[in-house]
């Protein structure tokens, strides 16, 4: 949808502010849990935990029939768009060189997305690199709070709310910093980043003092800076509706099978430290650095090629009117041009 409505150097900021809110969620969760946890005390039918998990996906399921309601499959359909605003939306997005994609299944894009192309397969590695601390976050975020760092039950919910507020400031800062200080080249401004979350899980791993500890804690959130720039990444660099699916699809399953791996790692006979836990997310966050810069490294090499082939070619090279909305891959549209 990203791809749809905003310009390639745009994305980016638009990602970050989608993924930023969910600090929100964490902030609502944290609050949401630690009023259950105070007040509902005694035998109820319901668990407090399970109470949680119910208010949390009846909002869900709102939210989700108001975006089904509200959000337009493509721009030309905007209720909200008058026929002047629509031209302008697909006047600002033909530089994107992707159109609107098409609901045509091709298996030649799918054979290109599994067979031709190594980056869809770093988007893999990298949904499951990141997903692994993720997941282990998520389920024992509040365990290791109340353990390694000593607060109690009631506590230790509400120390997760500095990481929601955090997920909120943090990806639109960085994406703005992106924006004026690095010519927005995203894959740089998401390697910094991960250099600092490698240094907070290093904090968490090995410093002795539990403020430096909690310290590295709450760097981990700053790590969605980078999940944002992934997904744009997908958004801007995979052309073709058909590959894109198959991108976000490969990404998707990627980031499921870290969340199954991360709570893996926490082992019971390793409380209160859990060092193999903290050490798999260093390890997680190192080789997420590893993939972003092969990704840097392929992007740049790829949009060279590009360039010379069109020198090479000269006049040569074929013009297709409206080569846009054609429904091309970045492999096989000349004139596609990939995001650093």
């Amino acid at each position: 949808m990203t791809s749809q409505w905003w310009k390639t150097n745009e994305q980016f900021m638009r990602t970050s502010v989608w993924f930023g809110f969910q600090g929100f969620g964490t902030l609502l969760g944290a609050g949401i849990a630690y009023g259950l946890a105070k007040n509902r005390t005694g035998d109820y039918a319901l668990a407090s935990w399970r109470l949680l998990y119910i208010i949390t996906g009846v909002i869900t399921i709102v939210l989700g029939i108001i975006s089904l309601i509200h959000v337009p499959d493509i721009p030309t359909k905007a209720w909200f768009l008058n026929s002047k605003d629509k031209k302008y939306v697909v006047g600002r997005v033909k530089q994107n060189q992707q159109g609107f994609g098409s609901h045509k299944w091709k298996p030649a894009q799918l054979k290109e997305a599994l067979l031709k192309d190594v980056t869809i397969w770093l988007f893999f590695f990298y949904g499951m690199s990141y997903a692994i601390p993720n997941g282990g976050f998520t389920n024992f975020g509040s365990i290791l709070l109340k353990q390694d760092f000593g607060f109690s039950t009631t506590q230790s919910l509400l120390m997760n709310m500095p990481g929601g507020a955090i997920d909120i400031v943090a990806p639109p800062l960085f994406a703005l910093f992106n924006n004026y200080f690095m010519k927005g080249r995203r894959l740089i401004t998401c390697m910094l980043v991960y250099l600092i979350c490698i240094a907070g899980m290093c904090l968490l791993n090995f410093a002795g003092d539990k403020r430096a500890r909690l310290v590295g804690y709450y760097t981990f959130y700053i790590a969605t800076v980078v999940i944002g720039g992934i997904c744009s990444l997908i958004s801007s660099n995979v052309a073709g509706s058909t590959k894109k699916n198959i991108a976000n699809t490969v990404f998707l399953i990627g980031y499921c099978v870290g969340n199954i791996v991360g709570p893996q790692t926490f082992k019971s006979n390793q409380a209160p430290d859990y060092v193999g836990a903290k050490t798999a997310m260093l390890v997680s966050f190192c080789a997420g650095w590893c993939i972003l810069c092969a990704l840097f490294l392929i992007y740049s090499r790829r949009n060279r090629i590009k360039e010379e082939q069109v020198r090479e070619l000269g006049e040569k090279l074929e013009h297709h009117a409206n080569i846009e909305f054609a429904d091309l891959t970045d492999f096989e549209n000349p004139y596609f041009r990939y995001s650093l």
